[in-house]
This record gives C-alpha cells, structure tokens and sequence, in this order.
C-alpha cells in the first residue's frame, strides 16, 4: 500500500463525505430561494443581511479562538478541556453582549431607525451569539474526531429547520421577522443534535475534569485569543465590512440585493469550500504534529478547488442577471448583475478558504494578518470611492472583485510559498 495514495484517499473521502450533506444542506436553500424571493422583499433581505452580518462580528470572539486550538493538543482528553473552555468563553461573551445592547440601547434604537427590524433583533443577539460560539466548538471536535457524517447529518438538519420555518413564516407574511426567527431556529435545532451526540464524550473525559489542565491549556493557547481574534476580526470585514457600507452608503434596497447575491454566491463556498478547509485542516494539522511535508497536501487541495470553482463561476459571469431573472422574478435581475460582478472575487476567495489555516499551523498568523489588514483596506477604499465619488454601487463592487481578485492570488502564491519553506526547514 502506498502512503500517499492513502493519504490522498482519506482526504477526498472525508471531503466527499462533508460535501454530501453540504450539498443536501444547500440544495434546500436553492430550491427554496425561488419561492422566498416571491415572499420576501428585497428590504427584507436587506434588514436581514445587516443583522446577519452584526451576528458574524461578535460570533467571531465568542470563543476567544480556542474552539480551533481544539484540533492541536496530542491528547483528546486536553482537547475537551479546550472545548469546555470555549463553552465558558462563550456564555462571558453571551452575557457581555447582552449587557452592551441594554446599556447602548438608546443609541442601538437611533442608528438603526432605517432598519427598525434588526434593531429590535439586537435585542436577542446575546442568545445567538452564544448558540454560534457552541456551534463551531462542536464543529472542531468532531473534526478532530474525524465524525463527518455528525458534521453532514448536522448541516442537513439546521438547513431543513431553517429553510422550513422561513417559508412557513413566509407564507404568514412575517417580513423580516420570519427570516430572523427562522435562523434562530436552525441553530438551536443544529446545537442540540450535535450535544446529544456530544454527550459519550462528555460522560467519558468530564469525570477527569481539571481547572488547573484547563488554565494551562489557556496559556499555551493564548496566541488564539491574543492575535488571532484580531486576524479572524479583520479578515470577516471584508465579507461583512461590504454589508456596512453599502448600508450607510446607498439604499435598503439596494443592500437587500446585494444580501441577496452574496447568499447565493456563499452557497457553493459553503457546500464545498468549508467541507475542503474542515477536513485540510484535520490533516494538516496531523501532518504538522508528525513533522510531515505540507506542501503536497496545500498543492493538491489548491488544484482540486480550482477545477471545481472554475465550471461556476463562468457561468455566473456570463449568465448571472439571465438566471436571476428566470429563477427569482425579474424584480431580483440586479442580484444577478451583483452575482456576475463579484464572482471572480468569490472564485479566488473559495480556492484559498481551505488552505487558510496553513498560517495558523506554521504559526504564522501575525504575517496573515497584515495581509488581511490590506484587504480592508481595498473594501474601504472601493466603497468610499463608490458612495461618495461615482453615488453608484456597481462602480463600487466591479473596483472591488478586480482588487480582490488580485489579491486572493497573492495570498494564495503566499500560503503555497510557506508551505514549501516549511517543507525545506
């Protein structure tokens, strides 16, 4: 038997494995889109995107990071203690947050009178914030567990909660209220199907339960809450940086499609880039623990995503505002002019997605980080120059996917270059 062959087997069949029930998990939402675009509004994916967006900033801290230290110790029983750490984490922050919103509640009530709904949704911000805390937590153990059938089973469900209850909510004509509560939904479905399967582990290592093990596994951790929350923060600006501006900038509407397209445009990043970075990670980082090459593995995973992103994201270029229109209504065609305007963007951002956390494993976060901060940058630069020079979006976002574009590519050459002086090393 070959080593590497094996290897590269164990790797596409765990991907396989990920990927199936992503694909079911996003199949729902795409066949569904169809129908909520005819029950909500464009507003009403606007309000939702902004709130969306307000939850994935704070979500990025709730663990202080140390949910992904949980895929580095050697033994499984220092793992869980990492993961009942970042449950702590979480209910801190939970409770933090909660106490912001009520004291800032005045100003929460002034600055979001354009979007009265996500106003009110703060309000309930603290409870998902800590559900998206456990979440990924459950997410990395089972991964280092190698369980991706639990992942799969896992993302089918919380899709199947969610997408059924926003169309039920849909159909009584919620607004946005029905989008809100039904992402709350999918995500307490999603949590309590994970915990039950959580509960063999946590009957077998919580009776070993040690503060002390604990405490010492935050120190020699530390540089997850230290430096990469910092790196994990600016990095989901350039996803979620786009939403605030193009709020503050232009219209609810407009913004309500923009949402619109990024959901479609994450669909095939979620369904096979996350399920890529999950299981690279898992051997990635074994293969760093073992002292073993990474750059066959970095190679391969950028090649494969490669072929696969490419078939995509030609269609949507060329026929995005076509399909939109078939598909969605011709009320949703500037969706699709989106779509075709920042698919080269999400192209580029999909291949790197899953040899991001190479930085991470060759501890090089504070380098990413720089990198990351000169994305901000071009968002900043892009937007301001869209809202307050050209007063047109589209100028805007076709100035931001040919920048990022570019810079995807670098760091991609980046990432590969490492792993190969790592390799040398």
């Amino acid at each position: 038997m070959i080593p590497g062959k094996t290897t590269s087997s164990e790797f596409t069949r765990n991907v396989a494995t990920l990927i199936t029930g992503s694909a079911v998990a996003q199949l729902i939402p795409l066949l569904v889109t169809p129908l909520l675009s005819r029950m909500y509004s464009p507003e009403s994916f606007g309000d939702f995107g902004l709130f969306i967006s307000i939850v994935s900033a704070i979500s990025i801290i709730a663990t202080a990071r140390y949910e992904m230290a949980v895929m580095l110790p050697h033994k499984d029983e220092e793992a869980f203690h990492l993961v009942i750490l970042a449950f702590i984490v979480s209910a801190a922050v939970g409770v933090i947050t909660f106490l912001v919103v009520l004291v800032l509640r005045n100003a929460v009530n002034v600055n979001f009178q354009s979007h009265p709904m996500t106003g009110m949704w703060l309000y309930v911000l603290p409870v998902i914030v800590v559900l998206a805390g456990v979440f990924q937590t459950f997410s990395n153990w089972f991964n280092r567990k190698k369980n991706y059938r639990i992942l799969a089973a896992g993302t089918m469900i919380s899709s199947a909660g969610t997408n059924s209850t926003s169309l039920l909510f849909g159909i009584f004509k919620m607004s946005s209220w029905g989008l809100f509560a039904a992402n709350i939904i999918g995500q307490v479905v999603l949590n309590f199907y994970l915990f039950s399967k959580f509960a063999r582990e946590w009957k077998n290592f919580f009776p070993k339960f040690s503060k002390t093990l604990m405490k010492e596994l935050a120190l020699r951790y530390k540089i997850f809450p230290t430096v990469n929350v910092l790196y994990s923060l600016v990095g989901m600006l350039q996803i979620n940086g786009l939403i605030y501006l193009v709020s503050y900038f232009f219209s609810t509407e407009e913004l309500g499609h923009l949402s619109f397209s990024m959901r479609l445009l994450q669909a095939p990043v979620s369904l096979v880039g996350a399920a890529f970075s999950q299981v690279f990670y898992q051997k990635a980082s074994s293969l760093h623990r073992e002292q073993a090459s990474l750059q066959h593995l970095v190679k391969e995973t950028i090649l494969k995503a490669t072929l696969i992103g490419l078939p995509v994201v030609i269609v949507l270029i060329f026929a995005g505002p076509y399909l939109f229109s078939v598909i969605f209504g011709e009320g949703w065609r500037e969706s699709g002019v989106y779509v075709s305007i920042l698919a080269p963007w999400f192209f580029f951002d999909f291949i790197r997605i899953p040899v991001s956390n190479i930085p991470m494993i060759l501890e090089k976060q504070k380098s990413m980080f720089v990198f990351t901060f000169l994305g901000n940058i071009i968002l900043l630069a892009a937007m301001i120059y869209a809202g307050t020079v050209a007063h047109n979006i589209r100028s805007g976002l076709y100035t931001l996917s040919l920048c990022l574009s570019a810079y995807y590519i670098l760091i991609i050459l980046w990432i590969y270059n490492i792993s190969r002086k790592h390799e040398q090393a």
